[in-house]
């Protein structure tokens, strides 16, 4: 299967305000439909077809306006892939984000609910491929591949605005009382051997500073290096 189709000729690249220019030459000023492709150097076939479309459209025959060229089949809607993309990204934000082989494993489930149209390779491997996935992600650019850092349900359950509200304002107590200066912070941090299985990359959205991974433990109990530093 193809990765990606390519253009092999420049032919019906006319973007739509040139055939909505020269359809209006044709049905409102009477012009020649010949013409009228020649003044706008298109099709005349193309263009017939962009008026058959408008015509209908115009007169409530078909909810579906007028557009150019063809477009490439797709398993899902644009809704249905939006509802998609959505559904990822929340994963993602409550830090259990799908890796691709989850994300692909999803699409095909979802493809089968909505009994939709795929690919044969999708029912003998039970999950959408690859240039499925790889194209998802190019039509919506929020989402990006990352590699998420290990984080405890501990500390994702305690980040929340009452515990930082209270961790600053003692914070700043004691920061008062022993009238302390920017020299005094240090800033110490472990790391060492541990048990705790590294992250695979997950989708998560495009531009987010941190992505996390849900685990059982941040670090295993093998920790042997600590670090502190201005």
């Amino acid at each position: 299967m193809p990765n990606e189709y390519k253009r092999k000729t420049n032919r019906g690249m006319a973007s739509k305000e040139i055939y909505e220019l020269a359809s209006e030459e044709v049905m409102l000023r009477n012009k020649s439909l010949r013409d009228a492709a020649t003044s706008y150097d298109i099709n005349n076939t193309s263009l017939y077809r962009y008026i058959m479309k408008k015509q209908a459209y115009e007169s409530n025959k078909t909810i579906q306006p007028p557009s150019i060229g063809y477009h490439r089949p797709t398993v899902f809607t644009k809704e249905e892939e939006k509802s998609l993309c959505e559904y990822v990204l929340t994963y993602s934000d409550a830090s259990f984000g799908l890796s691709t082989k989850e994300a692909r494993k999803l699409a095909y489930k979802l493809a089968v609910a909505y009994d939709k149209k795929c690919p044969s390779s999708w029912m003998q491997t039970k999950m959408a491929g690859e240039v499925w996935l790889r194209l998802f992600m190019k039509r919506h650019e929020v989402l990006s591949l990352r590699l998420p850092q290990a984080t405890s349900i501990a500390r994702a359950t305690s980040f929340n605005r009452t515990n930082v509200e209270l961790f600053f304002k003692k914070y700043c107590s004691i920061f008062d009382k022993y009238h302390m200066k920017a020299k005094d912070i240090w800033n110490v941090d472990e790391t060492g051997i541990t048990t705790v299985r590294k992250s695979d990359c997950v989708i998560a959205r495009r531009g987010q500073k941190q992505v996390s991974a849900m685990t059982s433990a941040e670090s295993g109990s093998l920790v042997t290096v600590a670090l502190a530093m201005l």
